[in-house]
């Protein structure tokens, strides 16, 4: 009897203590990334001139999605009330991890007197989807695009715009 408890005593310890080497490191098994965390856009430039009233405006814009499952994107809108916007030809596409995608994304003014006088961080409304996740995200772009939307606020509301 005493041996037994002097055993138990003994193997009880190692039991509960924690594993000394834990298992290898094993990148199959990472979790999928979030979408918005793998998705980077880059404004590319204007996709043209204004068309003939000066009310909407096509910008070229590279997408990618740096590593895990491809990403399907849909734009939603922009940071101006009084602005839409679309991809075109289609609503959505689906951009493959790796493989960057030229994209054209119409902005159409609709409503000129909710637009502000300055372009300051004008950013795009988007929906991210993979295999983990459905996200709306806000990508801002940089000066260029401020530059090219103001244009198009010019454009189609006149000077009192910057």
């Amino acid at each position: 009897m005493i041996a037994v408890a002097a055993a138990s005593t003994l193997t009880l310890p190692q039991a509960l203590a924690p594993d000394r080497h834990p298992p290898p490191y094993d990148p199959a098994a990472a979790p999928t990334p979030w979408p918005a965390t793998v998705t980077a856009w880059h404004h590319l430039g204007r996709a043209g001139s204004l068309n003939s009233p000066g009310r909407t405006g096509r910008f070229r814009i590279a997408v990618a999605a740096e590593h895990g499952p491809a990403v399907t994107l849909r734009v939603a809108g922009t940071s101006y009330p009084g602005l839409t916007a679309r991809a075109v030809p289609g609503p959505a596409f689906t951009v493959p991890a790796g493989t960057p995608r030229g994209i054209t994304v119409e902005i159409t003014v609709s409503d000129c007197s909710a637009l502000s006088a300055e372009v300051d961080h004008p950013f795009l409304d988007v929906t991210l989807r993979n295999t983990r996740a459905i996200q709306r995200h806000s990508f801002i772009f940089g000066r260029a695009y401020a530059r090219d939307l103001s244009g198009l606020f010019r454009a189609a509301c006149g000077p009192r715009t910057a």
